[in-house]
């Protein structure tokens, strides 16, 4: 009876023991994929987009004619205020 009980009781604890250490083994594997492997996915997606920027050369001296024209062509003109008469 004795080693019916002992073996139950080792059988037991290794069953415990074993999906102790398998949660333990998916925690560390969990631990490392969040903070190692992802990590250096997101740096090779930012090394893949910094090289597919192309550098624009904007023309200053045509932006700054469009956008004169553009506050020219929005601008009111200003009024004199001397000639207006008073209400009260």
């Amino acid at each position: 009876m004795r080693q019916k009980l002992l073996k139950q009781f080792i059988l037991h604890y290794a069953l415990v023991m074993g999906v102790a250490l398998l949660g333990f083994a998916f925690m560390v594997l969990g631990f490392f994929y969040a903070h190692f492997y992802q990590p250096l996915l997101q740096t090779a997606d930012i090394y893949e987009l910094k090289g597919g920027i192309n550098a624009i050369t904007i023309n200053t001296a045509r932006f700054d004619e469009a956008d004169d024209a553009l506050k020219q062509k929005t601008s009111r003109p200003a009024t004199s205020l001397d000639g207006l008469r008073s209400p009260f």
